[in-house]
């Protein structure tokens, strides 16, 4: 069997988003992809940022990076996408570092 390529950019204006913050009023329904808003679970460690749509995923990303099983985890899916450079192990302890430091920070 080949390998299946497809061109998914057609649907970066399907407006199938919804956005809630867990902190404030805000919700957003019918939002394309191409229009979200710059996501909140983000951290930097020297030019490498890493990011995630949702607390559920930064917390899977951060088992990912500390090397801890993310088999039954319900973002265990996401870890296909995660950078390369997010993955190098350069970069893995300072952005776990910060990402334990934004989750502590975040804590309801």
């Amino acid at each position: 069997m080949g390998d299946v390529i497809g061109d998914m950019s057609g649907t970066w204006q399907t407006d199938d988003w919804a956005i809630a913050c867990r902190s404030c009023s805000l919700r957003m329904t019918e939002v394309a992809y191409a229009d979200l808003p710059e996501s909140f679970y983000r951290v930097t460690a020297g030019d490498v940022e890493l990011w995630a749509f949702n607390r559920g995923h930064f917390e899977m990303l951060l088992r990912l990076l500390e090397g801890d099983s993310i088999e039954d985890h319900p973002y265990q899916w996401f870890a296909t996408y995660a950078h390369g450079t997010w993955l190098e192990k350069s970069n893995r302890t300072r952005l776990a570092k910060r990402m334990r430091i934004l989750l502590a920070e975040t804590e309801t």
